[in-house]
């Protein structure tokens, strides 16, 4: 699980965003019950907004803040989720 959250990251940081969110995907499809999935998902919500993809991106961050709803970040999800749309 951490190896693949590290490419998820490293990828991410790489400003690869079409492979971060590869990578998270592969992570959340053997590990959705990790204790890093939300971080996971907040690397794909995120190569989403950056590479244009809006609506996605949008719909991926409200799915976070509602899943992960006592998480500190929700409130920085919802507003990511906000821009998205603007």
């Amino acid at each position: 699980a951490q190896a693949l959250y590290n490419a998820a990251f490293a990828s991410f940081e790489l400003k690869e965003y079409e492979r971060a969110e590869a990578e998270a995907k592969r992570f959340l499809d053997t590990h959705a019950n990790h204790a890093l999935t939300a971080d996971v998902r907040e690397i794909a919500a995120e190569s989403q907004l950056l590479r244009g993809q809006y609506a996605a991106a949008a719909a991926s961050f409200q799915k976070l803040a509602t899943d992960f709803a006592a998480n500190a970040k929700k409130t920085a999800w919802q507003l990511r989720g906000a821009t998205a749309l603007y």
